[in-house]
């Protein structure tokens, strides 16, 4: 019997050595199959699940057989040493059976990267720790389970976008117990949301349905494939590098709209989709949006027209467009509605323009529109301004010869001439064409005063410019037939003091003595000056001051002055009663000898 008891101790001995050695070298033996299970829907640990996450189950599973291996081989060794006869466990092996283990604290779960880690702080004593999952609250013991000897474990066995609850027992090893293990109550259950790190796929179809006018507005379609797509993400820049875009709305529809853009300017845009749990995709190809401008400015306002000697002045409140570029002028004679365009030299860029195209008598009518540089034409401003240019009456007075008296009368919109004289001053002749068209200098404007002189057979042309202080002259040797072209006669006479708008300029020619007359009917003055060759000019002298009042003046009066014979003679002529008044002054005094009626029916001057 001892040689056989001896026996049974050296085979147990060499058992559990060889168990030690083929821990160590990486064999297991399930010691449990029927309720350790591994994985998911309860599968028993050799039916893999994944390559990677059945290799790390199954070795985590066999040693954890192993460590269940060595166990019951060392109680059966301890049991075959302390059997009594009797075959009945001692006293102090019923007391083991019933201890307990504290379950593992602080449990925590987490989801990241495809997987559920767990962890925890260890229980005093435990051999191991099993890992119950399931996909309700209503989790127990005969839900999934795994095991581990560490105090950390990593489920990967898990789905994108699930929930998942877990909850964890401490093991420790139950020697003489009914059972191999003792297990603890559980810890938990925790619950675990698993996120879908799947990005969106990238928007194809991404365009630009409207850009114009400072207003874009782009659409797009939902991917076909991938996750959810919760929203989208704008971008915008000013070049297709993806660096220059900048995220400038995220919004949910399939569209995005925006103002207040720079026409005939590009820009770039992409968008990016974004899934349910924040994962942005790839961004769209980038697309070059180059806004048209096809809204035209506002029409001017406030037209004013003004007539002067040969033009009409026109000016306009310019439209509050702010890319308003060019303004064109349409203009109508009479009362026709046959509008045409006013070509001008350069484009009209400042509110006004000046028409020289106009003659005197005719009544005119003008549009004005307003034009963007993309050349969107504004509506014509209405109503259309109108204005009627009087036939001006430039009547002068000059006296020489035989016919001591000459009436010239100039028009400057028709460009024609003409010209009456008298022997006495009573009786005069009709007014005869003297040139149909006498052109005038470049230069004229409405600062310029036109005034004629005979001496002779010679009568000059005399044009005084007020603001550059120069006098041009045009010179006929033959009765006015044959004219020399405008020249300068004198390069600077400045104005005498009191000029004014109410002051006639005139000229009297003596030889190569030119005397240049200012007479103002309205202050009651005259002062001239003198010169023989238009360089050197005896200065102002007032001959007139305070005169009396002219007997027939009137607004509708022409007024003109001369010298001839040593004195000045003023002439005052009124449209509405066709009176011809005359008033001398000898140039050694300062008043009028008289004002006398020289014609009451002088002829009206041609309009």
């Amino acid at each position: 019997m001892r040689t056989y008891n001896l026996f049974i101790r050296f085979s147990i001995l060499i058992f559990v050595t060889f168990f030690i050695l083929s821990a160590a070298a990486g064999y297991s033996f399930a010691a449990d199959p029927d309720k350790v299970v591994i994985g998911a829907d309860d599968k028993a640990p050799a039916e893999k699940k994944s390559e990677t996450a059945a290799e790390t189950k199954t070795a985590e599973v066999k040693v954890t057989e192993s460590a269940e291996k060595k166990v019951e081989t060392e109680k059966k060794a301890e049991e075959a040493a302390d059997k009594d006869d009797t075959g009945k466990k001692s006293e102090k092996k019923r007391k083991e059976d019933t201890k307990k283990i504290e379950p593992p604290s602080a449990l925590t779960a987490s989801a990241a990267g495809g997987r559920v880690k767990l962890s925890w702080e260890e229980s005093a004593g435990a051999h191991h720790y099993n890992i119950y999952r399931d996909r309700s609250e209503k989790i127990s013991k005969k839900s999934s389970r795994y095991n581990t000897n560490q105090n950390e474990f990593e489920d990967e066995d898990v789905k994108e976008g699930e929930t998942y609850y877990y909850f964890v027992t401490a093991a420790a090893k139950n020697p003489g117990g009914k059972s191999k293990y003792i297990e603890s109550e559980p810890a938990g259950p925790v619950k675990v949301e698993t996120i879908d790190k799947t990005p969106p796929e990238a928007i194809v179809s991404l365009k630009a349905d409207h850009a114009e006018n400072g207003r874009v507005r782009l659409a797009w379609s939902k991917p076909a494939g991938g996750p959810e797509v919760m929203q989208y993400v704008v971008l915008r820049g000013e070049s297709e590098s993806v660096s220059a875009l900048k995220e400038i709305k995220t919004l949910a529809a399939e569209f995005f709209e925006e103002d207040g853009l720079e026409n005939e300017k590009p820009y770039f845009y992409a968008v990016a989709a974004v899934s349910k749990n924040g994962v942005k995709g790839a961004l769209s190809s980038i697309i070059n949006v180059r806004l048209k401008d096809t809204l035209a400015p506002e029409a001017p306002k406030n037209i004013v027209a003004a007539a002067h000697a040969g033009r009409i002045e026109l000016s306009w409140e310019k439209p509050k467009d702010a890319d308003t570029a060019y303004y064109t002028i349409y203009k109508s004679e009479g009362d026709g509605n046959d509008f045409k365009k006013i070509p001008a030299p350069s484009l009209i860029t400042e509110g006004r323009f000046t028409d020289k195209s106009v003659r005197g008598g005719k009544e005119y009518q003008y549009k004005i529109t307003a034009s963007d540089k993309c050349a969107n034409e504004s509506k014509p401003s209405d109503p259309a301004v109108r204005i009627k240019i009087k036939a001006p009456l430039n009547v002068r007075f000059a006296r020489s010869g035989e016919k001591s008296y000459y009436g010239f009368s100039y028009n400057p919109e028709q460009r024609s001439l003409y010209v009456t004289d008298s022997a006495d001053g009573k009786t005069w002749s009709w007014w005869n064409v003297m040139l149909q068209n006498f052109p005038l200098p470049d230069d004229f404007s409405d600062d310029c005063r036109i005034s004629f002189a005979k001496d002779g057979k010679k009568i000059m042309a005399f044009v005084y410019d007020t603001e550059k202080m120069s006098i041009s002259v045009s010179v006929s040797g033959d009765e006015g037939k044959n004219w020399k072209w405008w020249e300068v006669y004198s390069s600077s006479l400045p104005l005498p003091d009191g000029f004014d708008e109410n002051t006639r300029i005139d000229f009297s020619v003596k030889g190569n003595l030119v005397y240049c007359i200012c007479y103002n009917p309205a202050a009651q003055t005259l002062s001239a000056a003198s010169t023989t060759d238009g360089k050197s000019w005896k200065w102002w002298k007032k001959f007139g001051e305070n005169l009396s009042a002219l007997p027939n003046q009137s607004v509708n009066s022409l007024n003109s002055a001369c010298f001839y014979g040593g004195q000045f003679e003023a002439f005052s002529y009124n449209l509405d009663d066709k009176t011809l008044y005359k008033g001398t002054l000898p140039a050694d005094k300062t008043n009028y000898v008289s004002w006398n009626e020289v014609s009451s029916k002088f002829p009206a001057p041609p309009q």
